[in-house]
C-alpha cells in the first residue's frame, strides 16, 4: 500500500505541473494540527531558502500577448538536464498546499516530499506527508521508503493508526500490495521545463542554498499557457497565476515555485501553491534507515 505515493502524487514530478495540481487538489485524506500559512510560499526544514512572495496584480492577468522570454525554453531544459544528467547524487524536494473556502470555511492539504537519491549507485531514500486541516478533523499520513538496488522498504504511519506498518517489494512478502521502487528517472524533474513553454522575465540575482542565482518571474495565462490551461481542469475561473524560476550560473533549476488562484469548479474560492527544489548536487548521501530492520521480509 504506497499510500502517499499515489499516482496523482507521483503525477507532480512526471508531468506537467497543472495536471498534478489538479489531482492533487481534488484529494481528501486526514490531517493533523494545521501548516501556518501566509501569503509566501510556505517550506518545509529541508528546502533552504524562502521561495518568493511576490504577488501579481489580478489585473496583469488580462494580458493577452506575452512578452518575449529572457531565457530560451529549450535551452533552460537542455542546460538543466544536462547537470541532473552528470550528478552522481542530488536532493529534491516538493511542496503543494491547496487551500479551499467555502461558506467561511477553510479547509488545507499540505502535501510534502523529499527525496535522497544516490543515483550512481541506485540507492534511494523518501519521506512523504499529507496532512488535511478542516473546521471538524485534522490528519496526517507519512510514509518512508527505500530502494537498494532490486529491494525496497516502505513504512507508513498514520494519525489514524497507533502503529507503523512496513511493507516489502519481493515475495515472499507480508502484505498483498508491495511498494514501488524510488523512482531514479525522475529525480531532477528535467522533464517540467522541456514543456512549461513560460515566458520567463529575468529579475536579476538572489541567494537560494548559499549559492547566487539568476531569478526569473512569468506572470498571468498569457505567459504561462501550459499551466494556465492545466489549471482550467480545476478552476472554473482563474484570477492569478505566477512562477518563479531560480537558475545556477552553470544552468541548474535549483527552484520553481508556481502560484494560481481564482474559484474551483466546485464554486470554492481556491488556492494552490507549489515548490520544487534540487540541491545538494553531488554532495547527497543515502544511508540504510534503521527501522528497515521491523520489515518482514521472509513471509
Amino acid at each position: 500500500m504506497d499510500r502517499l505515493l499515489s499516482p496523482q502524487t507521483k503525477r507532480i514530478v512526471l508531468v506537467v505541473l497543472a495536471v498534478a495540481l489538479v489531482a492533487l487538489a481534488g484529494c481528501s485524506t486526514g490531517d493533523t494540527t494545521p501548516t501556518e500559512t501566509t501569503d509566501d510560499y510556505p517550506l518545509t526544514e529541508t528546502t533552504t531558502d524562502p521561495a518568493d512572495g511576490t504577488t501579481t496584480d489580478p489585473a496583469d492577468e488580462t494580458t493577452t500577448e506575452p512578452p518575449a522570454s529572457d531565457v530560451d525554453p529549450e535551452e533552460l531544459a537542455a542546460n538543466h538536464a544536462e547537470r541532473i544528467d552528470a550528478a552522481s547524487s542530488l536532493t529534491a524536494s516538493q511542496q503543494v498546499l491547496v487551500r479551499q473556502t467555502t461558506g467561511g470555511n477553510t479547509s488545507v492539504s499540505d502535501t510534502q516530499m523529499v527525496s535522497y537519491y544516490d543515483l550512481a549507485d541506485r540507492v534511494g531514500l523518501q519521506t512523504a506527508t499529507k496532512s488535511v486541516t478542516a473546521p471538524q478533523y485534522a490528519t496526517k499520513q507519512r510514509t518512508d521508503k527505500y530502494t537498494a538496488g532490486d529491494e525496497t522498504f516502505l513504512r507508513a504511519n498514520s494519525s489514524t493508526s497507533q502503529q507503523a506498518e512496513y511493507y516489502y517489494d519481493q515475495q515472499p512478502y507480508n502484505y498483498s500490495a508491495p511498494p514501488t521502487p524510488v523512482n531514479f528517472t525522475s529525480a531532477g524533474w528535467t522533464g517540467l521545463y522541456e514543456n512549461m513553454n513560460a515566458s520567463l522575465q529575468e529579475q536579476g540575482t538572489t541567494e537560494f542554498g548559499n549559492e547566487t542565482v539568476t531569478r526569473y518571474t512569468a506572470s498571468g495565462q498569457a505567459s504561462l499557457p501550459v499551466l494556465s490551461a492545466g489549471a482550467g481542469s480545476s478552476f472554473s475561473e482563474l484570477d492569478q497565476i505566477n512562477a518563479t524560476v531560480l537558475v545556477t550560473d552553470d544552468g541548474l533549476v535549483t527552484s520553481t515555485t508556481v502560484r494560481a488562484s481564482g474559484t474551483s469548479v466546485r464554486g470554492t474560492d481556491l488556492a494552490i501553491a507549489y515548490q520544487y527544489t534540487v540541491t545538494d548536487l553531488n554532495e547527497t548521501t543515502v544511508t540504510e534507515p534503521a527501522w528497515t530492520e521491523n520489515v518482514n521480509a521472509t513471509g
